[in-house]
């Protein structure tokens, strides 16, 4: 059975382009942290790598490699709980999974935690967050993009509010890097994955900017002493290789996604389909509820016709339980939250995959 892949929002093909590249390092054995030639040819790749991560998030700042996004993010949450033991933390409660369950364990630990509550559109209600800062407050945490919604958030505006009074903000990019530019912000940490954006899976960047760097991982120098251990080295040069080849074509992506998403929507339309995805927000994500149809019944029944979706976060999947995201956006509407379903597109996507998809699911959607 040839499958329909809609789920690149929990992870896209690696792009052929890179395949070569990926393959020749796969030949290179040294270690980075080795003085030899070998092993500095391979901590060449990595450095090359990251310079060119600091050029394409603003052209300053620190660049740190760690496994995967929810890792960086981590990083962030526990390392600023652990310097500012009495400050308060502001998190979204749209954020990812990674980010709002560390939120939630360090609230259980002690920290002071508050979740800034969003409109039913989905975006922070910035009023909300002004009133839950405090002279104490020691991060504001809001991603780019939703990544089962689509929906951007006004980080510019929450950068200013928080600058106003010198809190640092962390962002969680990643259903941003490799679909649009990223524009200028003054963020303070941005972290995104490879995986999402057609490099291998095992690596994510945090961009830090104005904050005390200290170690996550010890036993080693590694990751300007934040992360010991050695780098993988492959995935990062995979990384590298993705944004290079993706930088010239993300305006003509865009515009694939912008006809995919229209025609997803015009093919689907009907009376028990409701569009939790604004047309506003990025094309590539479409997140629809199914009146009356269970989400993860409708997973299981798409995947036995050979068509991948989802029914939320990939770090969330198999858990059974609504999606938070959409329970922050409709908190009185149980049916249209129990059967929202995330059709995801990436550069793999064609017009005729998505013909057969809103027919299969019109077919289910219409069965007496």
């Amino acid at each position: 059975m040839t499958v329909i892949y809609l789920d690149h929002s929990s992870a896209t093909p690696i792009l052929p382009a890179i395949v070569p590249e990926l393959t020749r390092l796969l030949r290179e054995y040294g270690n980075p942290a080795s003085m030899h030639g070998l092993g500095q040819a391979a901590k060449e790749a990595v450095e090359q790598v990251r310079h060119q991560v600091q050029i394409h998030m603003g052209g300053d700042g620190t660049v740190v490699f760690f496994s995967s996004a929810t890792e960086a993010n981590n990083y962030v949450l526990r390392t600023v709980a652990r310097q500012s033991p009495h400050g308060r933390i502001l998190v979204s409660a749209v954020e990812h999974a990674c980010v709002r369950e560390t939120a939630d364990e360090l609230a259980a630990d002690g920290v002071d935690v508050h979740v800034i509550p969003v409109l039913p559109t989905g975006v922070v209600d910035l009023d909300a967050l002004e009133a839950l800062i405090t002279p104490d407050t020691a991060l504001i945490s809001v991603m780019m993009t939703n990544n089962e919604t689509g929906v951007n958030q006004p980080l510019d505006t929450v950068i200013q509010i928080a600058k106003q009074q010198d809190i640092p903000v962390h962002t969680d990019a990643v259903q941003w890097v490799g679909k649009q530019e990223l524009p200028g912000l003054d963020y303070n940490y941005l972290v995104f994955s490879g995986h999402k954006l057609g490099a291998p899976k095992g690596c994510a960047a945090l961009c830090l900017r104005q904050v005390p760097l200290t170690p996550w991982i010890t036993g080693g120098h590694q990751e300007q002493g934040i992360r010991a251990g050695t780098e993988n080295v492959w995935a990062i040069a995979g990384l590298g290789a993705a944004l290079t080849h993706l930088e010239p074509q993300l305006d003509a992506m865009q515009r694939h996604y912008q006809v995919l998403n229209e025609q997803f929507r015009d093919q689907l339309n009907g009376d028990s389909v409701v569009w939790n995805s604004p047309e506003s927000a990025m094309p590539h994500i479409v997140n629809v509820s199914l009146l009356g149809h269970d989400a993860h019944t409708t997973v299981m029944a798409m995947d036995l016709q050979g068509i991948a979706i989802s029914a939320g976060s990939a770090c969330s999947t198999g858990s059974m339980q609504v999606s938070p995201v959409l329970s922050a956006m409709f908190p009185d509407d149980r049916d249209r939250v129990q059967s929202a379903v995330r059709v995801s597109f990436g550069h793999t996507t064609t017009s005729d995959e998505i013909a057969a998809a809103t027919q299969a699911i019109r077919r289910l959607i219409l069965k007496p």
